[in-house]
């Protein structure tokens, strides 16, 4: 909802994703069939399917129902369609496989013009061949500065 910046980053090699390489997170989506992550990787080149079954299920959703569109909805439309789609380094991911895959997630929270305040997250999920997903570490986002509303 606040559009801060977001990246992520991987340590190992996972299922056509680069080791020691940080991606740009561009929106994270809930769909009635499940969450999605579009992710670029910033040398606009990825091994990463640009859409999976999931997201061919949530564009054929979207087509068929009279909401309104984002920018990031038409995309996947577009790459869920489109027999070759461009490649641009961007990238669906459904959320239970963006959570196995990246060891990281840095936000950016930026309050006022000049001040900058930004957290780096690690990933407390097991690798992803484990036979279970469960979170290790929750963590709760809260304001840095104690004075802050």
């Amino acid at each position: 909802n606040h559009n801060f910046p977001m990246g992520c980053a991987t340590s190992d090699k996972t299922d056509g994703l680069n080791p020691s390489h940080a991606y740009s997170i561009l929106a994270v989506k809930q769909y009635p069939q499940g969450r999605l992550v579009r992710i670029r990787d910033p040398h606009g080149f990825s091994h990463f399917p640009k859409c999976d079954d999931l997201g061919k299920q949530i564009a054929k959703y979207l087509l068929s129902s009279n909401c309104r569109l984002d920018k990031h909805d038409q995309a996947l439309i577009q790459d869920a369609t489109d027999p070759n789609p461009q490649a641009d380094g961007t990238f669906f991911m459904p959320y239970h496989h963006f959570a196995a895959a990246f060891s990281r997630v840095d936000v950016c929270f930026a309050w006022e013009p000049g001040l900058i305040y930004a957290a780096s997250l690690r990933c407390r999920f097991p690798k992803p061949r484990a036979t279970s997903r469960v979170c290790q570490a929750p963590v709760l986002l809260q304001n840095f500065d104690q004075n802050r509303p």
